[in-house]
């Protein structure tokens, strides 16, 4: 496995890390937009926005599992796994990838069919 293919294995990892982190809804920091405040946790009856702590969640745990990914990845740096780690990483970008659009276009559809 070449150095380029064990970034890529990292990241990916990373990526996939931060899916899991976000849809796991962690209680987080959420913004109230009626009051202009900050508060941890919901309030109940005031409408607020729990995306910008939950990125939070994402960025922080990506960027220290990064390291240790790109480590464990650098180890098993074996001409034997590459291939094999290599489509797995493909594989696992394009699910990914399709997950998103399809739930995109689910959204897309939802927010056209309630007009």
């Amino acid at each position: 496995m070449t150095r380029e293919q064990s970034r890529l294995c990292s990241r990916c990892a990373a990526y996939a890390l931060g899916m899991l982190i976000y849809a796991l809804n962690l209680p987080s920091i959420n913004y109230f937009p009626l009051e202009y405040a900050w508060r941890p946790g919901y309030v109940p009856g005031l409408p607020s926005v729990d995306w910008y702590g939950r990125v939070l969640w994402v960025l922080v745990a990506v960027l220290l599992s990064m390291p240790v990914f790109r480590f464990l990845v650098f180890r098993v740096r074996t001409g034997a796994l590459a291939d094999e780690w290599t489509q797995r990483v493909n594989r696992v970008v394009l699910i990914s990838l399709a997950v998103i659009l399809i739930s995109a276009v689910w959204s897309a559809g939802k927010s056209l069919m309630a007009v």
